[in-house]
């Protein structure tokens, strides 16, 4: 995932435009290394994440250790929102 950063941020900038998304973001697991990485189409994205999940963002992506699964994202982004 790391040689594709760039090109995952820029899909996503675009598919937020596109669908008119207020936050758009990638979420994925590395299952050897037992982490998980965010890339965020942009700051506000990258903010809104950086507070659900306790984690700090560098040029929109970051890698958090352990395992998120999907069931568990969306309830804490939820929360953040309210």
């Amino acid at each position: 995932m790391k040689q594709y950063k760039e090109e995952i941020k820029q899909v996503l900038k675009q598919l937020k435009k596109e669908a008119n998304l207020d936050y758009a973001f990638l979420t994925s697991i590395d299952i050897e290394e037992g982490k998980n990485f965010f890339v965020a189409a942009d700051s506000q994205t990258a903010k809104l994440l950086s507070s659900a999940f306790e984690i700090k963002f560098n040029k929109n992506t970051t890698e958090k250790q352990g395992m998120l699964l999907r069931k568990e994202v969306m309830p804490k982004i939820k929360e953040e929102l309210k």
